[in-house]
């Protein structure tokens, strides 16, 4: 290779090898976007499914084993339908040795009384002691007391064996069983779960990034997702104070109007425009956002008509625009098309300015 052709090839190599800016050719047609800050609200899509206004675990009083269980998951139940049955022979033991218990307290009640009237006509004759006379009505007084706790205790062991038969006290849908003939539960255990047919929600999980305080009482359209499409408007009943363990989010529960609760299915999904604030922010074009070293970033027009890599805080984003929350000052220009190609130092050609 002769040593014209060597040093033609190291021209090239360090060519190459020079910064960007200085082999810029000519300057990158660009369209900037104006930075200000308002106060802005943005819509949220999200999907939620249709629950029951009262939900229900029924589950047996007191402990024991589990004898039968008859609905099935899916089955409609009326108001005093018998859902379940318990083991009734403690029951009904407890209640026989009440009975007993009390019919000895109110023969001791009745021996009692006979013994207080003796007595008090034997000291009007003067043959029984005032001591003797009071001894007699304090043993009255606890005969009594006796008689009342053993009727109490009757009640109590006729109320538990009538609690052996589990039915249902309202309306309702069996949503799923929780407990099987032969095993043994524990006081309140949930045998069933059941959905009462009066009244439905729509439960939707907002991210907890923004501030959801004021949508209660929000009307919001809601469409289900399965056909045929129905639309209906329900209102923001609740919006829950802390964050979802298991979904990391916010619960918002809507309330349907009684004409919407007939024509939907529990757990249908459905969709909703949830209206929500996300502060004083600037919304600028999606292509404006590029990723600097640090994370989300613009390229601001500076005076000098170069661009520099700024970083940001995105408040949110949509498909066509990206909210900024701090990192800009007000009325700063920003590269919406183009942004992608530039690097520092390069020279550009500012088109007409889009807003």
């Amino acid at each position: 290779m002769s040593e014209c052709r060597l040093f033609s090839a190291m021209a090239l190599c360090a060519a190459a090898l020079l910064p960007a800016p200085l082999q810029a050719g000519a300057p990158l047609s660009v369209t900037t976007a104006e930075v200000h800050y308002d106060e802005t609200g943005i819509t949220l899509e999200l999907t939620g499914l249709i629950t029951a206004r009262d939900l229900v675990s029924a589950g047996f009083a007191n402990p024991g084993q589990v004898l039968a269980v008859y609905p099935e998951a899916g089955a409609s139940v009326a108001a005093g339908d018998l859902l379940a049955e318990q083991d009734p022979t403690q029951a009904r033991e407890a209640l026989r040795a009440a009975k007993a218990a009390l019919v000895a307290a109110d023969a001791a009640l009745l021996r009692e009384e006979r013994e207080v009237s003796r007595d008090r006509e034997l000291s009007r004759q003067g043959y029984v002691s005032q001591a003797q006379l009071d001894a007699a009505e304090e043993a009255l007084t606890t005969a009594r007391a006796s008689a009342r706790q053993a009727a109490a205790r009757v009640d109590a062991a006729a109320k538990a064996l009538e609690e052996t038969r589990l039915t249902a006290r309202v309306a309702a849908v069996v949503l799923s069983r929780e407990a099987e003939a032969g095993q043994v539960v524990v006081a309140a255990q949930p045998v069933l779960e059941l959905a009462g047919l009066e009244g439905r929600d729509a439960v939707f999980v907002a991210p907890a990034d923004y501030n959801l305080t004021a949508l209660p009482g929000t009307r919001i359209e809601l469409t289900t997702i399965e056909p045929p499409n129905r639309s209906f408007t329900a209102e923001v009943h609740q919006v829950a104070p802390m964050i979802d363990s298991n979904t990391g989010g916010i619960r918002v529960t809507l309330r349907l109007p009684e004409e919407a609760a007939g024509q939907v299915m529990l757990n249908e999904p459905v969709e909703g425009h949830l209206p929500v604030g996300i502060g004083r922010a600037a919304g600028l074009p999606a292509g404006a956002l590029v990723r600097g070293q640090g994370g989300p970033a613009v390229w601001v027009l500076g005076d000098d008509a170069f661009a520099s890599l700024t970083p940001v805080r995105v408040a949110h984003y949509t498909s066509e625009r990206v909210f900024l929350a701090e990192g800009l000052p007000e009325g700063a220009r920003v590269v919406v098309r183009g942004a992608a190609q530039l690097f520092p130092g390069r020279a550009l050609r500012v088109q007409d300015a889009q807003e």
